[in-house]
């Protein structure tokens, strides 16, 4: 039997949900809902994704060696604003100087926009604005859940009852927000003129 494109890029997508640590199983059950269609974060990912595993994952440690080839040469000019704005923090050990990213995905995000023309202080304006107001509104659905009437808290959540579900809370909370953020960004930008107050000619 010759192997198809389609046959080589299934086993790719096996090889790489085996290297976040997600057993067989859960690779089966992904991989049939995205061939029928349903494939949101949580059946691609499944909850282990964002578990405490990965957000151990989701920070690192560079050398300068390391650092230098994960900014690449476009973006090595902003590594004293990175620090200055937390998305780094350089240590000192005794084979010479570490930096610390402690949320790898943020300072993706602030080279990504960096890559538009967004300098480092807006990034991490934004990035703290979102911190503050999804902190807000995560205490929010925390009081709504605990709150239930009828469900399986029964209006008297324990932290033992949430604990036993933070994994599928996350992976929900996860998949809900970046959709419901990405929708919400599309929906402002086509109205930026009406938002800002700008009239054109």
């Amino acid at each position: 039997m010759a192997y198809t494109d389609v046959h080589l890029e299934r086993l790719r997508q096996i090889a790489e949900l085996q290297g976040r640590g997600i057993k067989l199983d859960a690779i089966r059950d992904m991989l049939h809902a995205r061939s029928v269609g349903k494939a949101p974060v949580v059946a691609l990912l499944g909850p282990e994704f964002v578990s405490e595993r990965w957000l151990t994952e989701a920070s690192a440690t560079f050398t300068a060696v390391e650092l230098a080839e994960f900014l690449g040469e476009q973006n090595l000019g902003l590594v004293s604003d990175l620090e200055q704005h937390r998305y780094l923090r350089r240590v000192e050990s005794a084979d010479g100087p570490l930096w610390q990213a402690d949320d790898l995905p943020l300072l993706r995000g602030a080279l990504q926009l960096a890559e538009i023309g967004a300098d480092v202080a807006l990034s991490a304006a934004s990035r703290d604005m979102l911190r503050r107001r999804t902190r807000r509104m995560a205490e929010d659905f925390l009081r709504l859940w605990a709150a239930e009437s009828g469900g399986q808290y029964e209006g008297e959540a324990s932290t033992e009852e949430l604990l036993l579900n933070l994994a599928r809370l996350r992976a929900v909370a996860w998949q809900s927000a970046a959709h419901v953020m990405a929708q919400e960004i599309d929906r402002v930008v086509h109205r930026a003129d009406e938002i800002l107050g700008v009239h054109r000619a």
